[in-house]
């Protein structure tokens, strides 16, 4: 059966339905989970097993990743980690995403084309993503950061102290998770969804940004994992109530049904 005989199959089909069917058939159209649905919940699928690992089976391997950079690390590698580790900071990101959505909408009422506007609006969503996402994964983050309480690698090498603490005020106990790692994250997950085409140039700057974390001995193995987590689900979790169907191939409008 050619394409034309199975498409002009469907449409018969489609006529002989009553009014009642159509509808059933449009809103299974419009409530199709999309590939955006589809990502978040398989991050939700991993929660478990992702902390059950990093709280569970990572400290036996942090210690011994942890001990393996401080004897491979040298000064001049060190240099080039640090810089590598600043793209973690968020200072840039946030004031940037904030400095456009602050400015967006001024810009938006003085252009003059509609598909400018549009873009723009497009660009003003991703901007409120970025932020939500990175202020709600900075809160959970530090909540987590204060109830496990954990010791730095870097203070296991100075004073040999190791371990988690929970709710313990100090200031060095505060390894797990890593904000770096959120921050990057936070910051790359909102990339991918933009340029899904580029996923895999984003993956690699968020992983090498975070592993640099470890190289420097500012947190474990297990630290970079679940910030790394936290600060992708939480852009996963909020783009749907933030941006439109459009705005992304991984959030696409749905086709409306044959003879809709």
């Amino acid at each position: 059966m050619t394409k034309s005989d199975m498409a002009e199959a469907a449409e018969t089909e489609i006529r002989q339905c009553t009014p009642a069917e159509l509808a059933a058939i449009a809103r299974a159209a419009t409530e199709a989970p999309t590939p955006l649905h589809r990502i978040r919940r398989m991050m939700w699928s991993g929660l478990s097993p992702l902390l059950a690992f990093a709280i569970g089976l990572m400290p036996h391997i942090d210690l011994v990743v942890s001990r393996l950079m401080e004897r491979a690390v040298t000064p001049n590698m060190h240099y080039f980690w640090q810089a590598v580790t600043d793209l973690g900071d968020g200072t840039v990101y946030i004031a940037a995403a904030a400095l456009a959505f602050l400015v967006i909408p001024k810009g938006k009422r003085l252009a003059a084309y509609r598909a400018t506007r549009r873009n723009l609006e497009k660009l003003w969503r991703f901007c409120a993503l970025m932020l939500a996402a990175m202020a709600s994964s900075a809160i959970v983050l530090h909540l987590v950061k204060f109830a496990a309480s954990r010791h730095r690698p870097s203070d296991f090498f100075r004073d040999g102290v190791a371990g988690f603490f929970p709710f313990t005020v100090a200031e060095r106990l505060d390894s797990f998770p890593s904000g770096h790692s959120q921050t990057i994250f936070v910051f790359m997950a909102t990339l991918m969804i933009a340029f899904p085409r580029h996923w895999k140039l984003f993956l690699a700057v968020g992983a090498f940004t975070a592993i640099s974390r470890v190289v420097l001995l500012n947190h474990f193995p297990s630290d970079i994992l679940i910030g790394s987590w936290l600060g992708a689900f939480f852009v996963l979790l909020l783009a749907p109530l933030i941006l439109r169907k459009g705005d992304s191939p991984l959030y696409p409008r749905p086709e409306k049904p044959v003879g809709g």
